[in-house]
C-alpha cells in the first residue's frame, strides 16, 4: 500500500506540474499556471483520498508508524501546499534561465 501511496503522490506532482507549465508557457502567465495546476493537483489528491479511504480503511486506523502515517487520510491533501510550492520555484526557475522572461 505504500508503493501505491507514493505513486499517487509522483504522479499527481508530474501531471499537475506539466499541465502548469503548459498553461504558464501558452498564457504567459504564471499564476494561472500555479491555479490550474494547484487545482488538478487537489482534485488529484483529495480523489485519491475518497478512494483510498473506501479501498482500505484498515490501513488509516491502525497506530501510527512514523511522521506522515499519523496523518491518516489527510495526508493525501496535506501535501497540496507542498507541492504548490515545489511547482512555484520549478515555475520560477524555468521563467528565468530557461524562458529568458
Amino acid at each position: 500500500m505504500k508503493i501505491l501511496g507514493m505513486s499517487v503522490f509522483f504522479v499527481s506532482f508530474l501531471i499537475s506540474t506539466i499541465v502548469c507549465l503548459m498553461v504558464a508557457k501558452w498564457k504567459e502567465n504564471k499564476w494561472l499556471g500555479l491555479g490550474i495546476g494547484t487545482f488538478i493537483q487537489s482534485l488529484l489528491l483529495c480523489s485519491a483520498a475518497v478512494i483510498f479511504a473506501k479501498v482500505a480503511p484498515q490501513t488509516f486506523l491502525k497506530p501510527a508508524e512514523g511522521l506522515f502515517a499519523s496523518l491518516g487520510i489527510f495526508v493525501f491533501p496535506f501535501f497540496i501546499p507542498i507541492f504548490l510550492c515545489l511547482q512555484f520555484y520549478i515555475l520560477e526557475y524555468l521563467r528565468k534561465n530557461i524562458w529568458n522572461t
